[in-house]
């Protein structure tokens, strides 16, 4: 069976590591032929080293573009795929429209994020939704969002788990240790929240806590970020160290991570940080319900609730060390069932199969 992953772009994020994981695994019978509309990059790069296929077209992305449709088109005829995967906002509108035109029996798009949209954009995306195979997302969070927010649509909604290799730790243990460490693995944008996490670690600091809190990721506001950690009185106890290629040596380091998302489909980083033992203060937003439970794990908190972040983080800086490694160790279990690639490729699989 051979499966076109069209997205945006190849070069670093979300959908661009996952589809570095993907191709870095045995897909059996199913062949992934990964195909971006933009500009390669980094994960174009690892994508090949594993000796996949990869196709980075680099044309006008923006909706709508003729470029991205004719260019599509020529793509589909020439390796007639059984299966066109796409995922993210660009990647859905020309793939569904270019695989509609020839003729590609089965239309899987991928809906990564939570949409915002104006009138007429919800129209059309409500249309492309309806006339594709199957609308695939991450969370239950997100097929709740998408079924009021296109109540008026029909389409066929399925709710496959991200996935992740667990990396064989061992729950953590505090003790002899003098510092907590934090750690959140980030895009900087302003709906990541990253300042009012800062702003509660400066009222912590003021109250006499210590701790350590690393910030992994770049983005718009890499600067404002940096100007806040010095206004804040932080620096020795904040440190942003902007994109980094491998963060495993942070998880592993780590006590404890911080997803302070106002918006989110499904975190990759919740996942892999309480794969590596990590309990977790996190918004209830995307694929978060679905992976931490009351405080066996961690601490669920409202978005935009600098209260609540500020209350978490001072209860896990208060915590023992017995209690942090049964929430640890809980951690590590928490996402052995159900989110192995061999679940995740099983649950395409029947997709492809039942649409195509």
């Amino acid at each position: 069976m051979k499966v076109i992953r069209l997205s945006t772009f190849l070069d670093y994020g979300g959908i661009e590591s996952k589809m570095v994981k993907i191709a870095g695994r045995d897909s059996q019978d199913v062949e992934f032929i990964y195909v971006s509309l933009g500009r390669g990059g980094e994960a174009e790069r690892k994508i090949k080293s594993k000796g996949r296929r990869v196709i980075c077209l680099g044309i006008d992305h923006r909706i709508p573009s003729l470029a991205a449709i004719v260019g599509l088109c020529k793509l589909f005829k020439t390796e007639k795929p059984d299966v066109v995967h796409c995922a993210g906002a660009e990647a859905n509108f020309h793939g569904v429209v270019a695989s509609k035109l020839m003729g590609v029996k089965s239309i899987v798009v991928e809906e990564i994020g939570i949409p915002a949209q104006s009138r007429v954009a919800k129209s059309v995306f409500s249309l492309l939704y309806s006339v594709s195979s199957c609308v695939v997302v991450e969370s239950r969070y997100v097929a709740r969002y998408l079924r009021a927010f296109y109540r008026n649509s029909k389409f066929r909604l399925k709710v496959v788990n991200n996935f992740i290799e667990p990396p064989g730790v061992r729950a953590k243990n505090l003790q002899g240790k003098g510092v907590k460490k934090f750690l959140s693995v980030s895009r900087l944008e302003p709906v990541k929240g990253i300042d009012k996490v800062l702003y509660a670690f400066a009222r912590l600091r003021e109250e006499g806590f210590c701790f350590k809190y690393d910030v992994v990721g770049s983005g718009s506001q890499e600067s404002y970020l940096s100007e806040l950690v010095g206004q804040l009185g932080l620096i020795g106890f904040v440190e942003l160290h902007g994109f980094k290629n491998n963060v495993e040596d942070f998880y592993q380091s780590s006590d404890f991570f911080i997803l302070n998302s106002v918006s989110e489909g499904a975190s990759n980083s919740l996942l892999e940080a309480l794969a590596y033992g990590l309990p977790s203060i996190t918004t209830e937003v995307g694929s978060a319900e679905d992976l931490v439970r009351g405080e066996a794990n961690g601490w669920l908190v409202k978005s935009n609730d600098s209260e609540e972040v500020y209350k978490s983080i001072k209860l896990a800086l208060k915590l023992d060390s017995d209690t942090y490694f049964m929430m640890s160790k809980y951690s590590i279990e928490s996402i052995q069932t159900g989110f192995s690639f061999q679940d995740y490729l099983d649950a395409l699989r029947k997709i492809y199969l039942s649409t195509s």
